[in-house]
């Protein structure tokens, strides 16, 4: 179901990148502003402005009550959203800035990446991007003209695995980058030059958000049905502040691992959200780690997680259902969840997932967790940023790049 109204435009001005806030004149009378394109072949693809502008959903809007309900259980609060709230009236637009890598750059290898897993922003507006497969950290400034990069494969000081699937940067710069397999976390100051780590305690984690504290939060990997905290708190010596988090029992024969597999986020004031890849459930929890929201809405398909034995193969594997992908919550609170609106016909392939990204949908829900309305996303991509008013689409597999979106809101 995609929103009406998409639309294609040519702009033909460039200005330098702005922080959201920034109150320079527009003369055009209009709020976009425009990029400085990046070098060598990136250029060609950074020449569309693409408008995302949710002014019609194709559902039947309610108000209120008719479109969500809610109810208080111990103290936190369940949302269940029937339909979402917003009517005809356009609420949020996006528009393109640029895209950022291109596996064809050949004359600039700092923009041409393998495996990119993750981005991350400082306080002074630098950006980093956690190239997987590379084995390295690239470091951009605000218009992300390449700065530096550092990091190597191997297990000591400052290296690690191809199986570094998250990174996240506090407002000093540092960068904390975790290691699923070698099961740690590698610290480096803005310099690129190591200033600590630690060996995750407990069991590996493949995904940590840092806190305005410094601690770090990540989500736990579970893998039988004992592990009781989806979520730790540890300080930057590694050592455990809290566990919290419930963990849900498996479902059948699909083990406990896939049921809770998830990923994570957190806002301003260091309140945690946790979407669930495999299950129709959206949850947030105070620093402290008080559940305090669960959110779930009207899907198009019915969840059937089912054990299946492909042809020619003498075991069976878990065929799952996947609703979420990822999670992300803006300056307001608000929550945007990269969801899917259908399933490939075959589940079981990967490649069936990457064939079709209309079935890739953005929904947004208030601070409440009301559902708001939902948008396309125009690549299949696959994790998601927001830094300030600007929204970073990652595209891992296929286009091995990013996609920066300003976005512009008429919330109230």
């Amino acid at each position: 179901m995609k929103p009406n109204n998409f639309s294609i435009f040519k702009r033909t001005a460039s200005a330098p990148y702005e922080e959201p806030g920034d109150s320079s004149p527009d003369p055009s009378g209009k709020k976009a502003r425009f990029f400085n394109k990046l070098p060598g072949s990136i250029k060609k693809k950074c020449n569309n402005i693409l408008v995302l502008s949710l002014s019609m959903l194709l559902f039947n809007c309610g108000s209120g009550t008719d479109a969500y309900k809610v109810e208080e259980i111990d103290g936190a609060r369940f949302v269940h959203n029937l339909t979402p709230k917003w009517g005809d009236k356009p609420q949020v637009e996006l528009e393109f800035v640029k895209q950022i890598g291109d596996v064809d750059a050949e004359e600039d290898g700092h923009y041409v990446f393998n495996r990119l897993r993750q981005i991350g922003k400082d306080g002074s507006g630098n950006f980093y991007v956690l190239d997987g497969k590379n084995f390295r950290i690239v470091k951009f400034d605000r218009n992300w003209r390449y700065l530096l990069e550092f990091g190597r494969k191997g297990q000591g000081p400052g290296e690690f695995s191809m199986f570094t699937f998250d990174m996240d940067v506090d407002k000093a710069g540092n960068v904390y980058v975790l290691d699923y397999m070698q099961r740690r976390v590698e610290i480096f100051a803005a310099s690129g030059k190591v200033s600590g780590g630690f060996k995750l305690p407990g069991k590996r984690a493949m995904y940590l958000r840092v806190l305005s504290s410094g601690n770090m939060v990540k989500k736990n990997t579970i893998d039988k049905e004992e592990d009781k905290s989806l979520l730790t708190i540890v300080n930057k010596e590694g050592k455990v502040q809290s566990r919290f988090g419930t963990v849900f029992p498996p479902q059948g024969q699909i083990e406990v691992g896939y049921i809770n597999d998830a990923r994570l986020d957190v806002d301003g004031s260091d309140n945690i959200y946790v979407t669930f890849l495999f299950e129709n459930r959206i949850e947030k929890y105070s620093p402290q780690g008080k559940l305090l929201l669960v959110v779930d809405r009207a899907l198009n398909y019915k969840i059937d997680h089912k054990m299946v034995k492909p042809e020619g193969i003498d075991r069976y594997y878990p065929e799952m259902t996947m609703v979420s992908q990822d999670i992300a919550v803006d300056a307001k609170g608000r929550i945007w969840n990269l969801t899917f609106t259908a399933q490939p016909e075959d589940k079981g392939s990967a490649s069936s997932w990457l064939k079709d990204h209309s079935i890739v949908h953005l929904e947004i829900f208030d601070k409440e967790g009301v559902l708001l309305g939902s948008l396309p996303t125009p690549k299949h991509v696959n994790r998601i940023r927001i830094f300030g008013d600007r929204l970073f689409l990652v595209d891992t597999y296929e286009g091995m790049c990013v996609y920066e979106y300003k976005i512009f809101t008429d919330f109230h």
